[in-house]
Formats: structure tokens, C-alpha cells, sequence
């Protein structure tokens, strides 16, 4: 992220007491910036660019528009990274109500915001909440006919730990397989993303004494070794 962000901040740098007005492109360059500061657990950094974006493109196209909605997402996200769960909860239940409003229920984008918002009733406890917009972003993924294996395959991690606190452990198992056959198509083979889907994988297994329980774990402990190195 270092370049990203010495080039973001390059661009946005000669705005503070600039006489022209801010266009577009610094909009987006703000939030990029912030989205990049949130990822790196900076997001008291984050926030006063993410208000400055949403600033610019409200003045832009109102605060109905679907840039209005997706930066209510990225607001979303990072109350959650704070842990202001809650907070966070508000935002994106209010971005997927527009998301859908504007683009439609079945469009990817607020399958997305559906996730993102269940991720957060996770946090909160709110398992039954979660598992109907996660059933719902699942669906629709699959819908979609071409569906990104990687995305899927988080919606699909995300509903098997619903279905494990639910203590429908079975459910758990089988969604986990999934996303770690879809993990496995679209990601490297030692990626920190592919480890972590093992390591529930693994347990799930483990929990009901599933064959291939062992397998799985070797699996698990050679990636981490080859990650450590």
C-alpha cells in the first residue's frame, strides 16, 4: 500500500487552501486514501478524508446518488474497524437499503453491502439477522451466473460461522468445503486468505469428527510454516 498512498497523497496535498474548487477526481482520491488507511488500522487518519469525499460528491450529485451510498458503505467499514459496531451497523443497513433502491436486490454490489452488514451482526450477536442477509448476498452471487470465486467464497466462510453458532454444524462443514474449493480455484497457494479458511475448515471437521479431519490439519500447519518463513 506505501506507493498508493505517496501517490494519493501527492494528488491531494495541494488542495488544503487551494483557490479552485476540488473536482471529482480528488473525491475518489480521497477515498481511495482513506480506504487504504483503514486497511492499514489507521482510521483516525481515514475519517477526515473519507468526510471530504463525501463532502465533494454530494455537491456534486446530492445525497441520493450511488457514489453517496458507497462512501456511506466505506463509512461503514470503518466505524466497524474502530469497533463501533453499532455505528457501523447504521451506515451500511442505510447504504444496502439505497444500494438496492438504485441498482436492484439482485445486483452484486448490494450483495456486498448485505455482507459487510452481516459481518457486523456477527460482531454484535445478531446471528439471525446475519443469516438472512447472508442467505440473500449468497443467493445472489450465485445468480449472477459468473460469480467471482473469491467473493463468493467469503460470503460462503462468513455464512459457515453463522451456521456454527447457529449449531448447525453440518451447514458449517458443507459451506466451508465450498469456499475452500473456490479459494483454492482463485487464490495462490500460500495465501494468508487460503490458510485461514483451512483453519475452520479444519475445525469444523474436527468438531464432528469429520473424515479428513487430519489431512486438512497438515495442510494447515505447512502453509503456516512456509508463511513464517
Amino acid at each position: 500500500y506505501a506507493s498508493a498512498i505517496k501517490l494519493l497523497q501527492e494528488l491531494v496535498a495541494p488542495l488544503d487552501g487551494a483557490a479552485d474548487p476540488p473536482s471529482l477526481v480528488h473525491a475518489v482520491s480521497y477515498q481511495t486514501l482513506a480506504s487504504l488507511y483503514r486497511r492499514l488500522g489507521q482510521p483516525a487518519r481515514a475519517l477526515p478524508l473519507l468526510k471530504k469525499a463525501q463532502r465533494l460528491y454530494e455537491d456534486s450529485f446530492g445525497p441520493d446518488d450511488l457514489t453517496a451510498a458507497l462512501v456511506r458503505v466505506e463509512f461503514g467499514l470503518l466505524f466497524a474497524a474502530e469497533g463501533s459496531n453499532q455505528l457501523a451497523k447504521t451506515y451500511l443497513r442505510e447504504a444496502r437499503a439505497r444500494l438496492v433502491k438504485l441498482l436492484g436486490a439482485d445486483h452484486p454490489q448490494a450483495a456486498s453491502a448485505g455482507n459487510n452488514l452481516a459481518v457486523v451482526c456477527l460482531a454484535r450477536g445478531d446471528v439471525d439477522e446475519a443469516a438472512v442477509l447472508l442467505e440473500d448476498a449468497v443467493q445472489t452471487l450465485r445468480r449472477a451466473g459468473d460469480p467471482s470465486e473469491r467473493e463468493l467464497g467469503a460470503y460462503l466462510t462468513n455464512m459457515a460461522e453463522v451456521k456454527r453458532r447457529q449449531g448447525k454444524l453440518q451447514d458449517a462443514e458443507a459451506d466451508l468445503k465450498e469456499a475452500l474449493r473456490l479459494f483454492e480455484q482463485a487464490l495462490p497457494p500460500d495465501s494468508p486468505e487460503l490458510l485461514r479458511v483451512l483453519e475452520q475448515y479444519a475445525a469444523a471437521l474436527k468438531a464432528r469428527r469429520g473424515a479428513g479431519a487430519q489431512d486438512v490439519l497438515k495442510r494447515v500447519k505447512a502453509l503456516r510454516t512456509h508463511l513464517r518463513r
